[in-house]
């Protein structure tokens, strides 16, 4: 008996636990830091609003880009920083942090997937690491 009540109270644990686990966070992207003058990205909203930014035509060329600190983006589903018509021609500098636990997925034809879609040849990626990032491309282009 004491076994059976053992198991039942291991797996109410594990119930109880899951949404935790399966629990993403919800992006919204913020372009605030842009507006502000102040390219300093801390958050996974802001790496979103970095990456709309970027997919909209902002190039970024001769300005830097800085991760203010490591960012855990909780699971949250992103978007490549550059497309086919959008490259980054700024300087992307990592600031020695992380970024991790995210999905990047390019839903559109483009075959480019990647944290970073498109860098041109004016850009710069430096000094970050990705630790847990998936990366996705459903585009059926080469």
């Amino acid at each position: 008996m004491k076994r059976i009540i053992s198991v039942f109270m291991v797996l109410c644990l594990i119930v109880a636990m899951a949404p935790a686990v399966f629990a993403t966070v919800e992006v919204e992207p913020d372009t605030s830091w842009y507006e502000s003058g102040n390219y300093t990205l801390t958050d996974v909203n802001d790496l979103a609003g970095f990456a709309f930014l970027v997919n909209g035509g902002e190039d970024f060329y001769g300005e830097t880009v800085t991760l203010g600190n490591s960012i855990n983006c909780g699971g949250a589903s992103l978007k490549p920083i550059g497309n086919e018509a959008n490259e980054f021609n700024g300087t992307f500098n990592g600031n020695s942090c992380s970024i991790s636990n995210a999905t990047v997925t390019n839903e559109g034809t483009s075959c480019l997937a990647g944290f970073f879609g498109n860098v041109g040849e004016n850009g710069e990626v430096k000094d970050f690491t990705l630790d847990g990032i998936t990366v996705s491309n459903s585009s059926s282009d080469g």
